[in-house]
């Protein structure tokens, strides 16, 4: 079991037109701290406290590792990322990596602390291909679903073909 401090996170989302003001503007600490100022906390709140709690049911085993959350913001220690053999390339695309990831770290007993309240993480606006909430109709929920998942991937950092991608 790891207990490095391994964290994840979330972030602000910015409107169409923030994201346009900051494709068009020169880039600025003042910037970018108004843009993120004019977006309210509550959600990121609400998203810690979840992680937190999520968290700790799943160390107790009283939470399914399907509840780990990856998305926005990830800083892992390589030795954590290798353990588990990195992302798994057998995802085509957008969709269910991350979630995979999240399964096989805690699968592998190692959770990440929650970043929320002090990595200040601004996600710019664009159109949504396979939106977050219709990713199950994309090309990976088959695999995603599978019976068995291994927390070492075979398909990662290191390959099946022996071939590293380190």
């Amino acid at each position: 079991m790891s207990t490095a401090p391994d964290a994840a996170g979330s972030c602000k989302y910015l409107s169409e037109a923030q994201s346009a003001t900051v494709h068009d503007a020169v880039i600025s600490e003042t910037l970018l701290e108004d843009l993120y100022a004019d977006i309210p906390d509550r959600e990121l709140q609400i998203q810690h406290r979840r992680y937190n709690r999520r968290t700790f049911l799943m160390r107790l085993g009283l939470a399914s590792p399907r509840k780990q959350g990856l998305g926005g913001h990830l800083s892992i220690y390589k030795k954590d990322m290798e353990i588990v053999n990195g992302y798994d390339e057998n995802f085509v695309g957008w969709g269910g990596e991350d979630e995979d990831l999240g399964i096989r770290l805690v699968t592998a007993g190692i959770y990440c602390r929650s970043a929320i309240p002090s990595a200040r993480i601004m996600h710019i606006w664009h159109p949504k291909e396979i939106g977050d909430k219709h990713w199950e109709s994309g090309p990976n929920i088959a695999y995603f679903n599978r019976r068995h998942r291994p927390y070492f991937c075979e398909n990662g950092l290191v390959q099946a073909n022996g071939i590293s991608t380190k």
